[in-house]
């Protein structure tokens, strides 16, 4: 009897600590119970709607919300119905404070219209679409605060709007697009490969910029669309990727002119190496590039550059106060090269003026070859503070690495070789 009761009296202490549990949960200030329903999955956090009359609606507060549709592709009539739910949902989720809202919508097999879904986003900070079809609207508006892609809205129904991205969103039957609002800082596009697919310039849309607030601009794509910027403050950074060009070689590297001449006061560029072959292809653009007067770092990415291309000499050139150089892949010389022959001449005025740091990674391979790089720049830019190669251990010996130290003019006092 004695173990019995021992056993009661510990059973019954186990529910006043859960009741107490939850009753110093539930008194818990509601800023603190968001703060934990945000680490929750989203269908989690409804869940705890059932809870009591205080958690009911407690999860309509969470600063961020992702709202997925990862079911297969619905009939019409199923499709409408589910539209309708969907939208009176976000609806009603948005008025309660929303701060950041992912949706990640695949290819509709029907028209969606996300003029009527932005709507019910328009004071949301950030949102996010992906892999958007718009076939139902010929122009459009396009402003909000984004991670992910697009939006339709009046710039003075977005105040909030800071960061916005339109990943892998088709135009079709879409002439115009107009991203404007005077607080968007931050503006990613990743348009669509376009590699093997058929393809009509005329069919084209133009997508027009502006943002007084802007700051940071970020491209990947084909340069299937016309940008352009107009009312745009100084970009902080700006950062361009393309991936197929080839057979679309004179618009591409049009289009790809076109946008650097509206963002010329740039003050960091990061470039893949396929736009410097781009602005190689059409030598009357080359001429006319841009001068980047704000222009103090430059980096260099996804492949191999050569070192004597005329394009990376003439934006050497136009950037008068550039301070820093990076190569992310690594330096080469086109087969042609001839030491005797002049190479990043007439020499930028940078050179000679603001170039103290320039870093090239992944320096394998061809050792003789990055030799004569180090040979080059080191004659060249002659203000330079620090070159540093950064060299694979399976490639390069400590002792070959202090070989060059000792050989080339200025290296002891500049070249740095790191070992990765």
């Amino acid at each position: 009897m004695g173990v019995i009761n021992e056993f009661k009296r510990h059973k019954t202490g186990e529910g006043q600590d859960v009741v107490e549990c939850k009753k110093s949960l539930c008194e818990l200030p509601e800023a603190v119970l968001q703060h934990i329903l945000s680490f929750l999955p989203m269908k989690e956090s409804v869940r705890t709607s059932v809870l009591s009359k205080r958690w009911e609606y407690l999860w309509t507060s969470i600063p961020e919300l992702d709202f997925a549709e990862n079911k297969a592709p619905l009939g019409l009539d199923e499709y409408k119905a589910n539209r309708t739910m969907f939208m009176d949902f976000i609806s009603a989720v948005v008025r309660r404070n929303v701060r950041v809202a992912c949706l990640f919508l695949g290819e509709l097999q029907q028209t969606f219209s996300v003029a009527s879904l932005l709507f019910h986003l328009c004071f949301a900070y950030c949102i996010t679409y992906t892999c958007l079809r718009h076939s139902d609207t010929p122009s459009f508006n396009l402003v909000l605060k984004s991670q992910g892609c697009a939006y339709l809205l009046p710039a003075a129904r977005c105040p909030l709007l800071e960061e916005l991205t339109i990943s892998e969103c088709g135009w079709e039957n879409v002439k115009a697009v107009r991203i404007c609002c005077p607080n968007l800082q931050r503006l990613y596009i990743h348009e669509m490969c376009v590699d093997g697919c058929p393809w009509d310039e005329s069919e084209d849309c133009q997508v027009m910029i502006s943002g007084s607030s802007l700051k940071e601009f970020c491209y990947l794509g084909d340069f299937m669309n016309d940008l352009c910027f107009y009312d745009c403050s100084p970009l902080e950074n700006l950062k361009i990727r393309i991936y197929n060009w080839d057979q679309r070689a004179r618009t591409v590297s049009r289009r790809l002119y076109k946008l650097l001449s509206g963002l010329s006061d740039v003050k960091r560029l990061k470039f893949a190496s396929p736009a410097i072959e781009v602005l190689n292809y059409d030598a009357a653009l080359l001429d006319s590039l841009p001068l980047f007067s704000n222009l103090s770092f430059l980096g260099l990415n996804y492949g191999l550059v050569n070192l004597d291309s005329k394009a990376l000499l003439k934006i050497l050139q136009n950037s008068p106060k550039l301070e820093t150089l990076q190569f992310s892949k690594g330096i080469n010389l086109s087969s042609d090269f001839d030491k005797n022959r002049g190479i990043l001449d007439p020499v930028p005025a940078c050179f000679l003026s603001h170039l103290k740091t320039i870093e090239v990674c992944k320096c394998d391979g061809n050792k003789d070859l990055y030799v004569d790089v180090v040979q080059i720049l080191l004659k060249k830019v002659v203000i330079l503070d620090k070159l540093v190669l950064y060299c694979r251990r399976s490639t390069w010996t400590p002792d070959e690495m202090e070989k060059i130290r000792k050989e080339l003019p200025r290296a002891s006092q500049v070249l740095q070789m790191e070992l990765m």
